[in-house]
């Protein structure tokens, strides 16, 4: 049997099953999914469990990432993916070296936050910026934009054509402000950042992370 012809009367029967139960929703999170059956996009995880940082997590992440390709999506030109990408904690070995570089010492880890952002309308990021660092300078101290690197040589046609600027901001953190009260500035600036570009109609953009 042919594994279309399979598929069909599989089909058929969790079809036959969910009407025979016309009471019964398909799941208790009233999705479409049917009662057994369960599906997730692929995710990994990866830690060292005595808290030690090194660049060999990140090394082992995008191994697991790689052997996850086959859960993504790929458009036509068979490059482009789905998005898929790997989440850490922020470098901050890395990012005071970078500040560093531009003069600025900090005494802690904790003394900065990191914004990134992505801006699909190239023409219209000059106004977009604009925006941005007047509503931060309300509140903190820029340290310095920083342009992200990348490498588009790996990147699909498609992906290519639609790669936005991305933009790195570091900012200070307010003397007498503790971690909790720093983060909840830092998000009610991104809320208002967020409405602030809404409000102007400058095109599609995207906050990865303010904090």
């Amino acid at each position: 049997m042919s594994t279309s012809i399979q598929n069909g009367e599989k089909l058929k029967k969790l079809l036959a099953e969910a009407s025979s139960r016309p009471n019964q929703h398909y799941s208790d999170f009233e999705s479409l999914a049917f009662p057994k059956e369960r599906d997730a996009c692929g995710v990994g995880f990866v830690a060292d469990v005595e808290g030690r940082k090194s660049h060999q997590i990140l090394a082992d992440a995008i191994t697991a990432l790689k052997n996850l390709e086959h859960r993504g999506a790929v458009s036509a030109d068979g490059l482009t993916g789905d998005g898929a990408g790997v989440l850490t904690q922020m470098p901050h070995k890395f990012f005071r070296k970078e500040l560093a570089k531009e003069g600025v010492e900090l005494e802690q880890d904790t003394d900065f936050a990191v914004g990134v952002f992505l801006i699909e309308d190239i023409d219209a990021s000059a106004q977009i910026l604009q925006i941005i660092i007047e509503t931060l300078e309300s509140a903190f101290d820029i340290l310095m934009w920083r342009e992200t690197p990348t490498d588009t040589s790996v990147l699909g046609k498609i992906a290519r054509r639609r790669l936005p600027l991305m933009k790195q901001v570091f900012v200070k953190r307010p003397p007498n402000l503790d971690d909790d009260a720093f983060e909840r500035l830092l998000y009610l600036k991104r809320k208002r950042i967020e409405n602030k570009l809404y409000e102007a109609n400058l095109g599609r953009f995207y906050i990865t992370s303010l904090s």
